[in-house]
């Protein structure tokens, strides 16, 4: 059983659904059936109990299941150990395993685009990456499962963070808050808008209840999935909202059913049918890009990657630097 088809089982079970988990990789839906499925043939046993019950969308391990997802783990814990030795002892290649909190609102093409870019001008530096919630990013940090994760934030105080000890947190720049659009729509043209210009939009997704903009219409998450069932026949649950919701926000924009906040560096937002508007009362409010990263643990190739990201949000392109 190759390594491809082991983490493809293992996004499943984090995710406990097929569409999520090739959201997450990424790859076809169709792609991950068939590595499950060649999972199950090899050993002989059911790792998934599929869904009977058109209420529950969910998988759930079976008996079997639940034993050799660990042992899955750990042949992948090993396998990136071995492999981190190695690169110790090979400077022509070196892996970085970095975590980015799903709500980034970057668009799937944008890590696609990032890893493209990184290889361009670092062919020696691998990005592994793994897109999940803040919180159980930081749970496989602090286990060293992940060298860093990167997030997004007005500001931070690294000192009132807990267990700042342990961690490197570096401030990897400044990104402005867009608005999405379809192309079609009539503000498509216009580089800045103001709030007031958005009345009768729908925004996707704010369930903050102190967002009272007047005329602006926001809609929470128990109406968002169902706008995902009913526009694109996506059936979400509260877990696996994280995992699907920039897909459907962009596909709702792009058919000019309502637009969202965004703040895609500019280097990666060449997505066929939708504009990125500038706020005008959110110009003086970036949101500040960090990098979090355990002490002491590949210093170098975090430091280069740290400027790629560093260039990437200033919009210009990073130059490569060897890794010592």
């Amino acid at each position: 059983m190759d390594l491809e088809i082991i983490s493809t089982v293992l996004a499943v079970a984090r995710a406990r659904s097929f569409s999520a988990a090739a959201y997450i990789i990424p790859c076809a839906q169709s792609s991950v059936s068939r590595r499950v499925s060649a999972a199950e043939s090899e050993l002989g046993i059911q790792l998934f109990e599929r869904p009977m019950d058109s209420s529950d969308n969910l998988l759930h391990l079976t008996p079997a299941g639940e034993r050799a997802i660990p042992i899955m783990e750990k042949i992948l814990d090993d396998y990136r150990e071995l492999f981190s030795v190695a690169s110790d002892q090979n400077a022509s290649q070196r892996t970085i395993h970095i975590g980015f909190c799903s709500k980034l609102m970057f668009p799937p093409m944008a890590y696609s685009m990032m890893k493209t870019d990184l290889f361009e001008y670092h062919p020696n530096l691998v990005l592994d990456m793994i897109i999940d919630t803040t919180e159980n990013l930081l749970v496989h940090l602090k286990s060293r499962r992940l060298d860093a994760v990167i997030f997004a934030c007005l500001s931070i105080t690294p000192d009132a963070v807990p267990l700042s000890d342990q961690f490197d947190f570096t401030l990897l720049g400044e990104g402005q808050q867009y608005v999405v659009v379809s192309d079609q729509h009539p503000l498509a043209e216009k580089g800045m808008v103001r709030l007031e210009s958005l009345k009768d939009e729908t925004f996707y997704i704010c369930s903050d209840p102190r967002e009272n903009t007047s005329g602006i219409e926001f809609v929470d998450d128990a109406r968002f999935m169902k706008l995902a069932k009913d526009e694109f026949g996506i059936s979400l649950t509260q877990q696996a909202l994280s995992t699907k919701m920039l897909d459907v926000r962009y596909n709702l924009a792009r058919c000019n059913k309502g637009v969202f906040l965004s703040f895609t560096p500019p280097a990666w937002r060449r997505n066929p049918g939708i504009a990125y508007l500038e706020i005008e009362e959110l110009k003086d409010w970036p949101l500040k890009f960090y990098m979090i990263s355990a002490k002491a643990k590949k210093n170098a190739e975090l430091g280069v990657f740290s400027r790629f990201m560093t260039n990437s949000l200033q919009s210009k392109p990073s130059k490569a630097v060897p890794i010592s």
